[in-house]
């Protein structure tokens, strides 16, 4: 209405201005611009004045302007060629996977049906893009044709109109700016109507896929559940004339969907591939670093413990690429999973293969071709006669294969991974029961269980090579940090066993996700996890559901872990009898455990979606049971806020409380440690650091004072003694010249003069040592110098005792 409106305007606008001609009728066209000269320079009256005509030429230049931005947006801004060009294939393939659905039903094999869903699944992804795409257009071209409107309505129009002398002075500025207007006003409405269009067909296709996609994902969960019934007939009852495919027609089209789905999930899933290559590329320039690091620091030679990363980087990043890929896409086509694992197949034999002895080298390629030949037929869209006595054939070889490699390992030489006689239990007993189903008729569990018990075999070597990558990664580590703060706390052999076991813990589960996945229960599996989890239950008045605790556990598990490495990092100490390492960050570390915990526990609470009230409930119980038996463990936290802010101690912090005496050696919540000289350590309470004395000798300094009590016998010469125990003080380099040592006559005790030295040392730890060497130092000297140290004697007189006549 508003274009049509504008319009009417500018044919008013030249009507009026053709019948402003017959005025000027009798003068020649070749003098207009004279006239047109002398009304602007000439001082004659006329409307609208000087001022006026500025404001109109303004106006006009403003005008074409704003026009030409416009134009310049309808020409750049909204380009859908993309759109319209990539649109049309989607719309072919997701009438051809209709028309599929709706003829063959519940005749579409399970894996066809997993491929359609992941196709899908992108496509809506694709369409939903697009869509917000074309909404940001059609936002921009309403901006634009109310900015037209605009234009139209602008005053100036009507100034011109009611002023004959403006038509004749800016005819052809007016005449070409309306020409602009209305090239613009086309090309607007040629992109509404494009763009139109287009979203009307978007539109229609996403929600075509949406519903189909709910449609798939209701078989795939149908065929889930009906898959142990029996589809065809028993294999010894089957004819070739009962298929309407021949085997090699079906696996031609099978290669054509799989390589179709193949192009078209690799094109949309680069985000994440990008991500998995940025991680694996990290991962080995940190190899590389460490590498390099602990060659300088051995000279050049390889740490012991290296196996699986001596190999070239590249090949253990490709490795690392490859099996972990598909536990991170998300729903992954079969061809493009197998591709992958095919690939990683061969990452884990350029490593292993050198490790490997010659029998089992044999059986892994063996293995290999099994996982190829069971690959394919999985990919297989259709069933026929051949494919089903090709598979019995594939199990069968399976079978003796894996019952050959069952005995291998069990011979004293074979040093085969602890997981591999139960991997092969299941790999036999996989395609034992493959031959079953296909003898039977239950061909899709056949094929099933055949590729699930192959792959198996293949993930699990290589999860078994991930974990001891990541091992030897982190012995490297701690190799890396010798000679940093670090290499004291990050101690591989004590976190080897823990790692590993982690480690194992994580590599079964991923082990069992991959063979459900391959088992088509993946699906079953999570909703039926996540059901249990999401399910309300009561307990009287109180609701819950299982998620919300383990969320609430996991984040308080995490807080805490998180809390744990700061202390493993920065807060603890390893006491050497050589030096004590002090660190000033353990109150900080201490404050900062403090608040991951606490936002941990909020963030715990949040998430859990637990109500205020209920919390209000807990910390109303809490409250009784601190004043009831808590108050100790409530006494011993606020002591260690209250350490932390004050810090009468620091990690490192040579200390004496109570009967104890240590090296602090790590400052917690409610309770802190300390390694005594005799390689306890004592776990105390904070709350006895504020109650009780605290008697810190290297709060401030390492300085250490020495005091000997050293006799020396009567008759001596105490100035000469003086000036030995002079010399030898200042020939020791370990003794402090700041403080002075002094030497004073302490007392005349019963055998000798006792002479108090007092010396200091600026390292703590080493006072005993010195004291000693002193002490040694000062009886040499004494010998040499014919100083006697007395030692306690004791005369005995006896007198003569009356005689009593006893004999």
């Amino acid at each position: 209405m508003r274009s049509a409106l504008a319009c009417k305007q500018l044919l008013l606008f030249t009507a009026l201005f053709f019948l402003s001609l017959p005025l000027l009728a009798q003068q020649p066209a070749d003098t207009t611009s004279e006239q047109t000269d002398s009304l602007l320079t000439e001082n004659k009256p006329i409307t609208p004045s000087d001022t006026s005509v500025t404001t109109l030429l303004l106006k006009i230049e403003k005008l074409s302007e704003s026009l030409n931005k416009i134009n310049t947006t309808l020409k750049r801004g909204f380009d859908t060629t993309a759109i319209a060009d990539d649109l049309p294939p989607i719309e072919d393939e997701i009438a051809v996977l209709k028309q599929t659905i709706e003829t063959y039903g519940d005749r579409v094999n399970l894996r066809n049906l997993r491929a359609g869903f992941v196709y899908l699944s992108q496509t809506e992804k694709t369409l939903a893009g697009w869509q917000k795409k074309l909404l940001d257009y059609g936002s921009k071209l309403s901006g634009i044709a109310k900015e037209m409107d605009e234009l139209a309505r602008d005053p100036i129009f009507k100034s011109i109109r009611s002023d004959s002398a403006l038509l004749i002075l800016y005819k052809k500025q007016l005449t070409g700016l309306y020409q602009k207007r209305k090239q613009t006003d086309s090309a607007k409405t040629a992109a509404l109507k494009t763009i139109g269009v287009l979203q009307n067909r978007v539109l229609t296709q996403y929600l075509l896929a949406s519903d189909m996609l709910s449609d798939v994902n209701y078989r795939i969960n149908n065929s889930t559940l009906t898959m142990w019934r029996r589809e065809e007939a028993p294999l010894w009852k089957e004819q070739f004339a009962n298929y309407e495919k021949s085997f090699g027609t079906v696996l031609k089209e099978s290669y054509q969907k799989a390589v179709e789905v193949l192009g078209y999930y690799i094109q949309y899933s680069w985000k994440t591939r990008t991500t998995m290559w940025f991680f694996v590329i990290a991962f080995c320039v940190w190899v590389f670093y460490n590498k390099r690091k602990v060659s300088k620091l051995v000279e050049g030679a390889a740490p012991s413990q290296l196996h699986y990363l001596k190999k070239p980087l590249w090949q253990i990043g490709l490795t690392i690429l490859f099996a972990l890929a598909p536990f991170v896409y998300v729903n992954p086509p079969a061809v493009y999973v197998e591709l992958l694992w095919l690939l990683m197949y061969a990452g884990i034999t350029l490593i292993m293969w050198n490790e490997w002895q010659t029998v089992f080298k044999k059986y892994w390629l063996i293995i290999g071709g099994l996982y190829v030949l069971f690959g394919i037929d999985n990919l297989l869209i259709a069933s026929s006669w051949g494919e089903r006595w090709w598979l019995l054939g594939l199990s069968m070889a399976a079978v003796v294969t894996g019952l050959l490699m069952l005995r291998l390992i069990k011979q004293p030489a074979a040093a085969m991974p602890w997981f591999s006689k139960y991997v092969l239990w299941v790999f036999v007993a996989g395609n034992i029961l493959s031959v079953l189903f296909n003898i039977t008729g239950r061909f899709s569990l056949a094929k099933v269980f055949g590729n699930a018990a192959v792959m198996g075999v293949v993930a699990a070597i290589a999860l078994h090579v991930l974990v001891q990558l990541v091992l030897e990664a982190a012995y490297l580590q701690s190799e890396a940090m010798r000679e940093t703060r670090f290499h004291a706390v990050f101690r591989y052999n004590d976190l080897k066993n823990k790692l590993a076991k982690v480690l194992r813990f994580v590599a079964i589960i991923g082990w069992c996700m991959a063979l459900a996945w391959n088992l088509n229960l993946y699906g079953l599996l999570i909703e039926g996890i996540a059901t249990i989890l999401d399910k309300q239950r009561s307990i009287g008045s109180l609701r819950f559901n299982w998620g919300s605790i383990f969320l609430f556990a996991f984040i308080l598990w995490l807080s805490n872990s998180l809390a744990k490495l700061l202390t493993l990092f920065f807060g603890n100490t390893q006491q050497t009898f050589a030096s004590t390492q002090k660190s000033k960050l353990g109150s900080w570390v201490l404050l900062l455990r403090l608040g991951i915990l606490s936002i941990g526990f909020f963030i715990a609470i949040a998430a859990a979606g637990f109500s205020a009230d209920k919390i209000a409930i807990v910390i109303g119980a809490l409250g009784v049971g601190i004043g009831f038996g808590l108050q100790n463990i409530v006494n011993n936290l606020i002591s260690g806020i209250i350490l932390a802010f004050e810090k009468p101690m620091n990690i490192g912090d040579v200390i004496e409380v109570g009967n104890y005496t240590g090296t602090v050696k790590e400052i917690g919540i409610r309770s802190s440690k300390i390694s005594t000289y005799d390689g306890a350590e004592i776990i105390v309470p904070n709350g006895n650091f504020i109650s009780q004395q605290l008697f810190n000798w290297t709060h401030s300094n390492n300085y250490r004072r020495i005091e000997l009590i050293i006799g020396v016998s009567y008759g001596s010469d105490l100035a000469k003694v003086n000036e030995l125990i002079s010399t030898v003080l200042e020939n020791n380099k370990e003794v402090a010249r700041f403080p002075s040592y002094n030497v004073f006559t302490h007392e005349f005790a019963n055998n000798a003069v006792n002479l108090r030295v007092l010396f200091w040392t600026a390292d703590f730890d080493k006072s005993a040592s010195l004291k000693s060497l002193v002490l040694e130092e000062l009886y040499k000297t004494f010998k040499d110098n014919n100083i006697t140290i007395p030692f306690p004697q004791q005369d005995i007189f006896i007198k003569n005792l009356p005689e009593t006549g006893v004999k």
